[in-house]
Formats: C-alpha cells, structure tokens, sequence
C-alpha cells in the first residue's frame, strides 16, 4: 500500500521548559483562549513544578466539576509536547478550589 502523505514528524526529546519563555507564554495563551471558547468563566494558574514531570503546569479551574476540556485543548498540548518538545502540562481543577491570585 502506498501512502502519499508525509510521515507523521518525529517527536522531539522533552526539554526543560521555563514559564517566562516566550515560546510558552505563546502556548499557555492560546491554550486559555481554547478553554475560554467552551468555559467562559474558566480561571487559570501558571506555575512550574519538578513533580510528577519537570515543566510548566496550567491549572484550569472550571465550575462544572463534570466539565471535559475540549479536545483541541488536548491537541495543542500533545503538539507542544510532541513536536515542540515543550514540557507543558495541563490540570483539571474545580473552581471552589481557585486560589484567589487565579486568573
């Protein structure tokens, strides 16, 4: 069988990943700015972490404790991770949890 589309791009190795990078401050917008289509109300928290993986984790606070992130939101992730190689984590959380700094 032949396949005339381009191989699938070969994932880069993970790279430690700095929030004030300005390749992630790129990514964490457009990230809020998916999340926000679907969840108007959602807040947000950026910080970096060594645990349980080293990178930058954005913690999305929603009010509906049932509420899915819409799958471009996990796309673009996967992508940075993949194809970037950015270490760059997303967190489900509910809003009564919201520290009030969250934005």
């Amino acid at each position: 069988m032949i396949y005339n589309d381009p191989p699938p791009p070969e994932p880069h190795p993970i790279v430690i990943t700095h929030l004030d990078s300005p390749r992630v401050q790129e990514h964490l917008a457009w990230l809020k700015t998916l999340i926000r289509q679907a969840y108007p109300d959602a807040r947000f928290s950026a910080y970096e972490a060594t645990e349980p993986a080293e990178g930058v984790y954005l913690e999305v606070y929603l009010s509906d404790n049932q509420a899915e992130l819409p799958e471009s939101v996990r796309d673009h992730q996967y992508e940075a991770l993949d194809r970037e190689g950015l270490s760059l984590y997303l967190v489900r959380q509910p809003l009564r949890a919201a520290p009030p700094e969250a934005a």
